[in-house]
């Protein structure tokens, strides 16, 4: 049983779903995991980089919970988890 406004049991700061450097597929770019935190002692928040033909990076954060959805709205053809 869930209590409003807690956990599951799996989220934990000692796994995050997305690890670094794994590549997500988000509207046909492919955006690499850079980096990731535990932020607000319930959530991972994951930095997400696309580098550009320049040289340069746009960069978003996310959490987990925004990429999985994202993931689940990908075309059934693709797999967006390189």
């Amino acid at each position: 049983m869930m209590v409003a406004g807690s956990n599951p049991a799996w989220v934990t700061m000692d796994n995050p779903k997305y690890s670094v450097d794994q590549t997500i597929l988000i509207n046909n770019f492919s955006w690499r995991v850079a980096g990731y935190n535990f932020r607000f002692g319930k959530e991972w928040q994951y930095t997400l980089q696309l580098e550009l033909t320049d040289g340069t990076y746009k960069t978003i954060y996310l959490n987990e919970t925004a990429i999985d959805e994202i993931v689940d709205t990908q075309s059934q053809g693709e797999d967006p988890i390189i």
